[in-house]
């Protein structure tokens, strides 16, 4: 279920950290090209268990790019 820009319940989900742990969905798009793995990494709602690191959006940026950018130590869920 999405909404009119692709923003799907995953992608909100992954802002607020509340995706589960068997969440395997991580390439899933909104309109803008973003992913829910990029979502999670923005919100620093990546869980310990992630392995997409060289997951794209439709401009090239990695999981790993977004990360990196952050300007503090990014966070990482605990389960």
């Amino acid at each position: 279920m999405a909404n009119n820009d692709g923003w799907t319940v995953a992608h909100q989900a992954a802002k607020h950290g509340h995706l589960p742990k068997d969440f395997s969905l991580w390439f899933l798009m909104d309109k803008l090209g973003n992913t829910v793995a990029h979502t999670a990494a923005e919100f620093g709602n990546l869980p310990n268990s992630f392995e997409l690191w060289d997951l794209t959006n439709n401009i090239g940026r990695t999981v790993r790019d977004v990360v990196s950018s952050q300007t503090t130590e990014p966070r990482v869920m605990l389960h």
